[in-house]
């Protein structure tokens, strides 16, 4: 039993005087506390939400456990990947002796050059696979994964 937990059927018939318990007297008054237990019913629920929240934080084991709960929560089948990492090209001073030598169209070998800032942009932080069998509210998913995600990273879903 903790703090929050109230029973007003309860109360009502404890704060009640003995010569006073009737069926009437116990009908009516619980009827006057009906819009108390209602506020008190909304305040639980959202306490217990709160309480949700904070016990997932953004590891992608909590992500993941959030997004099956939602989703899939009898199989939990939504997992959560690392996203492709491209790595810049990077060109070297002579001095360094580190060439990286830059191809002509004719030679059919591209080189793209890319600064650091250029390859954020190229790839996704992680990926959200989810079975082609499970239906679901992009949007929402979307909701879930921006709430519980660090601001910095950058995600997609894939349905597999």
């Amino acid at each position: 039993m903790s703090l929050f937990d109230i029973d007003y059927n309860a109360l009502v018939k404890i704060l009640l005087p003995q010569q006073l318990r009737n069926a009437n007297m116990k009908a009516w008054l619980n009827s006057l506390v009906s819009p108390v237990v209602y506020v008190y019913n909304l305040f639980m629920g959202n306490r217990y939400d709160n309480l949700y929240v904070l016990n997932h934080s953004s590891q992608v084991t909590y992500l993941q456990a959030v997004l099956n709960d939602a989703f899939d929560n009898a199989l939990r089948r939504i997992i959560i990947v690392d996203g492709p990492d491209f790595e810049p090209v990077y060109t070297y001073l002579s001095a360094e002796e580190k060439a990286v030598f830059i191809y002509k169209a004719s030679e059919n070998l591209p080189t793209s050059l890319y600064t650091n800032n250029e390859t954020v942009t190229l790839g996704y932080d992680f990926i959200v696979l989810v079975p082609s069998s499970i239906a679901f509210d992009p949007s929402y998913m979307n909701a879930l994964i921006q709430k519980f995600k660090l601001a910095s990273k950058t995600y997609t879903i894939k349905t597999v």
